[in-house]
């Protein structure tokens, strides 16, 4: 920093910045995130109570509706919210989930939600 409190490196402006890139790209392409793990990548959402199980998922949603991305070490049987289960689909043009093998026992989910509370995925 310089004697008049400039900052004189690009890296001073990224302390904020960095994570929330980190996250997106996570949601874009959850290959990149830790394998073999389960993790919510990325919700514009707020998120609480959230567990994380060997074969299973729960967080509640804030928000009215929503679309979360998570990377699972499991393949979900069945996709809750508020206890009623949702469907596969091959878009996200509706309520649903669309769910993508990476590879290596590793999946992609992707959820949509059209309205706040107790969301489980579970094997």
């Amino acid at each position: 920093m310089s004697k008049e409190g400039v900052a004189t490196t690009w890296w001073s402006d990224c302390y904020g910045e960095c994570p929330r890139m980190f996250y997106q790209a996570f949601a874009g392409i959850p290959e990149f995130a830790p394998p073999h793990e389960n993790h919510i990548l990325y919700s514009e959402g707020v998120l609480t109570k959230v567990q994380y199980g060997d074969k299973k998922i729960t967080y509640t949603a804030t928000d009215r509706e929503g679309i979360e991305y998570m990377r699972l070490a499991f393949n979900p049987d069945k996709i809750t919210v508020n206890g009623k289960e949702i469907s596969k689909r091959s878009d996200l043009n509706g309520e649903g989930y669309i769910l993508k093998d990476i590879g290596n026992g590793d999946y992609s989910l992707n959820i949509k939600r059209m309205q706040a509370g107790i969301v489980i995925a579970s094997k």
